[in-house]
């Protein structure tokens, strides 16, 4: 129940976020593999703060902001490298507003790109 303050740690998590695999090697990457999903790039760490940034700005009912930290996503990563549950959330913040079709679009081909260019319907 404290969305707001997650929002603001997000926030401060973003600029930093570039700095999060600098010293991680393949090596020790390889002998230390984690058990839960790990980031496998810069990039894709960044990626996961967007997203659980429109994720917080979702339950805050703030579609706008949510919509504006997915757009993010599709700038920052490849399709193939979007996790399901940022494709599911994108799914959602369309059907909230109305866009069936473009939800629809997104679900059959898990590709967030088509996001990107969302008009409302």
């Amino acid at each position: 129940d404290r969305v707001s303050d997650a929002i603001e740690h997000l926030k401060h998590a973003i600029p930093s976020s570039t700095d999060v695999l600098k010293s991680v090697t393949l090596e020790l990457f390889s002998n230390n593999s984690p058990t839960s999903a790990y980031p496998k790039s810069c990039s894709q760490a960044k990626a996961i703060v967007y997203s659980n940034l429109a994720a917080s700005y979702c339950l805050q009912n703030n579609l706008e902001r949510a919509t504006k930290q997915i757009a993010l996503i599709t700038d920052s990563i490849p399709p193939d490298m979007v996790a399901y549950r940022t494709v599911l959330l994108a799914v959602y913040i369309l059907l909230k507003e109305g866009n069936k079709s473009r939800a629809l679009q997104i679900l059959r081909t898990k590709n967030i790109s088509h996001f990107k260019h969302s008009t409302k319907t």
